[in-house]
């Protein structure tokens, strides 16, 4: 691939986290391929934050008069994710130079895919159906890229990946409604 910047020498072009679109398109041209510009990540900070919430598995539903007993066993695999949806066959350079970077910065290698699991019983009462849902903790990792082509320099600021931190299990909720509709009823289990 060969790209060509029509900007004067000495160039330098910033996109800051507000511009995600901006910053994507520009990682995607010239980190995640094989191009012939120079990218560099520098972290920021390292904080935990909770994926989003989503169900996982099947529900079960008691379509009986009676009450049931139910085990609820499942497994969420999760993957990286970021500011700039770059998919990970996408990004084997990105994610490479950014693993680098973490690594030598906080000491602890990226997890790019974790699986979370939990099991539990649940009473279920008559009409009802359940499900398990999860908001896994993950690892936002924010940074600053600066990419360099020719003698033009392009920053983008606020870049972030999330990992998933495989140190916890996940924010599991049993959540519960009745098969007519209604309100859905959460149990936080951890």
């Amino acid at each position: 691939m060969v790209i060509n910047l029509l900007e004067p020498a000495g160039t330098v072009i910033n996109y800051n986290s507000a511009q995600a679109q901006q910053q994507a398109d520009v990682l995607k041209q010239l980190c995640a391929v094989d191009a012939t510009a120079t990218c560099a990540f520098t972290p920021t900070s390292e904080t935990t934050v909770d994926g989003p919430q989503h169900q996982v598995g099947d529900a079960f539903t008691n379509a009986s008069s009676l009450e049931a007993d139910y085990t609820l066993t499942e497994k969420d695999t999760v993957d990286i994710s970021d500011s700039v949806d770059i998919s990970a066959t996408l990004g084997g350079k990105l994610f490479d130079l950014v693993d680098a970077s973490l690594t030598a910065t906080y000491h602890h290698e990226w997890t790019t895919g974790h699986e979370f699991e939990e099991s539990m019983d649940a009473h279920v009462r008559p009409m009802t159906k359940v499900w398990l849902a999860d908001a896994p903790q993950m690892t936002r990792d924010t940074g600053n890229t600066t990419i360099t082509v020719g003698n033009t320099t392009i920053n983008l600021t606020g870049v972030y990946f999330d990992s998933p931190a495989p140190t916890f299990n996940g924010n599991w909720i049993l959540m519960s409604q009745s098969i007519n509709g209604g309100p859905i009823h959460r149990t936080v289990l951890h």
